[in-house]
């Protein structure tokens, strides 16, 4: 085997008499190349146009890569806009333009360009914080920045499939925009004492947690403390209706009503919607948790599964009109309790996906099983009928798609592609297309007739909960645990990004002036927040797991972040860039910086805490003899000793210099 001179081909020989060229980037197999006897040795020239292959048959032959290797993006490169200033809240004067260049030198036409605004409140035309724009004949894409209504940096970044990235920076100049409070959803609804709220929420834990309108015009997005609705026309046009967590939602066939369904301590856990007046009637009165709920076609009755106590879950079909409980299908324990609902698009069937990887099809009117689909190794995580309801399709931790046919009870195919959990799935409109969404943030997109992979949508950084089609199967939203929801062009790919969904809070830390926010969540992705406004100041992205512990240095300028990925990463707050990565041999649970700054202290599962000096990133001392995780570490003020807790449930205190 031998890859090309710029790691994007792989050639490979076989006793078959051929030589296999490969693009190393999708995996794809671009070419075979015969020779008449097998193949023993491939050399590729220095710019890499031409393979060279040597075979048992006596020949040499020279082969033209160019006949098969597209055109690929090599460079990206600045060519104005970077730099400027403007009015806070004004669009600036120059437009921000890139040129990439293929593999030759050449410009490379109809290429992809994400730019991202990563720190700061500004946004682009569309009113979105991401736009993907593609190059002209020139090489060249351009986007249109509007400043933050704050004073301050904007920082926004363009790349290819992330293997090229330039940064952009902006300053806002001036006083700050005044926001009109009906406007500010930050003050929306807040509990009582409350000045602001970071984010909007985290986005539902269900299959079903993003909703397109029957119009298509309307966005629903199941959140912790409401339900959003997103106008796609004018994007800055966002409408919140407050309530609990609420995990699904669904909109009627005349999309005048939405129900939801969710947690609610005190009061209804399913809601019915009016949509223009923004109030709602209980639908079911439950004191559980409701996560895997679906809608009939019709709107007329509602399939759900709720938590009994006792480890027992009960599977119910309700009718939403008169608010009164058809029947409790059946009762289950926790091992093989429903995790997935549909109805089928004539409403008389409803496929149920279980935790024992099993699928059981429900006769609506009989109220008794039809079916039992096997083929799962795993739980089920969501299920949906084509449009002719001849066909089901089926995800699961396994990391396949399945699709079955429902007359026969018979799988009908596996799509294996995702290599990891996969999530959510949802078939067009039209039936000729299957969205699937997997843990690694993976959305695949599918012909449902063929199973071939069509396009992969990677924009998102953490599970991909629900995915979802605009009714005319032009458009695709993907809502991820990452804290977006992407609104996907399925013809291009391109997307554009609603932010402000952060994931599960799992630490929030203040800058030394109070004037930030630190958060982060199991995701990978650190948050800072303007503790004033109350709003998302930047995204901090690079790690490739998890984080676990965050930490920002006594003078705020830095944030250490400890993950999964075996790596403390070094944040410069003002640049928000990554200043250093220190590697580990384990993964990480806590960090700290030591009161002077000079000192970062980071705790790993297998008991030892590591102490880096800041300045030359070098490792000073490994403290060993601790007992399981080490959950957290906290310096005493003068930095002379180290408190580090573990699993084992004790509090041990290190004398830093001494170790």
């Amino acid at each position: 085997m031998m890859f090309s001179p710029e790691g994007t081909l792989l050639a490979s020989t076989s006793w078959d008499n051929s030589v296999r060229v490969w693009d190393v980037a999708i995996g794809e197999s671009l070419a075979t190349l015969l020779h008449s006897r097998s193949v023993n040795s491939v050399s590729f020239s220095s710019n890499g146009r031409f393979l060279a292959s040597g075979s048992d048959d006596k020949t040499v032959e020279l082969w033209d890569m160019s006949a098969w290797v597209r055109p690929r993006a090599r460079t990206v490169t600045k060519i104005s806009g970077d730099n400027q200033e403007g009015v806070a809240g004004g669009a600036l004067t120059d437009p921000l333009i890139v040129e990439v260049r293929d593999q030759y030198g050449e410009p490379l036409s109809g290429a992809q360009v994400t730019f991202s605004i990563i720190a700061g409140q500004g946004s682009f035309d569309s009113g979105f914080t991401t736009e993907n724009v593609t190059t002209g004949p020139d090489g060249r894409a351009q986007v249109e920045l509007t400043l933050g209504p704050n004073p301050g940096p904007n920082t926004i970044r363009a790349s290819i499939a992330e293997l090229e990235v330039r940064t952009f920076n902006a300053v806002g100049l001036g006083s700050p925009v005044v926001t009109d409070k009906a406007l500010d959803y930050s003050t929306w609804y807040l509990p009582k004492g409350a000045t602001a709220r970071l984010g909007k929420g985290t986005i539902g834990e269900s299959h079903a947690a993003a909703a397109f309108s029957p119009g298509g015009k309307v966005l629903a997005v199941a959140s912790a403390i409401g339900v959003w609705l997103y106008t796609l026309e004018e994007p800055e046009r966002v409408t919140l209706l407050p309530s609990g967590i609420v995990h699904s939602v669904y909109f009627t066939p005349d999309g005048r009503k939405l129900v939801s369904a969710g947690e609610w301590w005190e009061g209804a856990a399913v809601r019915l919607w009016d949509v223009e007046t923004q109030t709602y009637t209980p639908v079911v009165e439950r004191k559980e948790i409701f996560r895997y709920v679906s809608l009939s076609p019709d709107g007329r009755a509602l399939a759900y599964s709720v938590y009994e106590g006792h480890y027992t879950w009960t599977l119910n079909l309700w009718d939403v009109t008169s608010g009164t409980l058809v029947s409790t299908l059946a009762t289950y324990d926790g091992t093989i309790r429903p995790r997935s609902l549909t109805f089928s698009p004539d409403g008389a069937t409803i496929a149920s996906g279980h935790q024992d990887g099993r699928i059981k099809l429900w006769d609506v009117n009989t109220r008794t099983v039809t079916g039992t689909l096997e083929g799962h190794h795993r739980y089920v995580d969501a299920v949906d009928f084509s449009p002719d309801g001849k066909t089901l399709a089926s995800v699961s931790v396994d990391r396949t798609v399945r699709l079955w046919d429902v007359a026969s009870g018979t799988q009908s195919a596996v799509l294996p592609d995702h290599y990891c959990g996969v999530s959510s799935v949802a078939f067009s409109p039209d039936g000729t297309k299957l969205v699937s969404g997997g843990w690694n943030g993976k959305a695949i997109l599918w012909d449902a007739t063929t199973g071939r992979n069509l396009a992969e949508f990677n924009r998102h950084t953490d599970l991909v909960r629900a995915v979802s089609f605009s009714p005319d199967g032009t458009t695709l939203a993907s809502a991820s645990e990452d804290g977006d929801v992407n609104v996907w062009d399925v013809a291009t790919g391109n997307a554009t990004t609603i932010s402000g969904h952060p994931s599960h809070v799992w630490r929030i830390v203040y800058s030394p002036d109070g004037a930030r926010l630190a958060s982060h969540s199991l995701g990978n992705v650190v948050y800072i927040w303007d503790a004033a406004a109350g709003r998302l100041w930047a995204t901090l992205r690079g790690h490739a797991e998890s984080v676990r512990s965050i930490s920002v240095s006594s003078d705020g300028r830095t944030l250490a972040s400890a993950s999964h990925d075996r790596t403390v990463r070094m944040w410069d707050l003002n640049t928000r860039s990554t200043v250093a990565t220190l590697p580990h041999t384990f993964e990480l649970e806590s960090v700290t910086f030591s009161p002077d700054g000079t000192t970062l202290a980071s705790g790993d599962y297998k008991g030892m805490v590591h102490l880096w000096d800041v300045v030359t990133d070098e490792k000073i001392n490994t403290l060993t003899g601790l007992n399981g995780y080490v959950r957290t570490l906290l310096f005493s003020p003068d930095g002379a000793t180290l408190a580090a807790g573990t699993d084992d449930g004790k509090v041990r205190l290190w004398n830093v210099e001494t170790g």
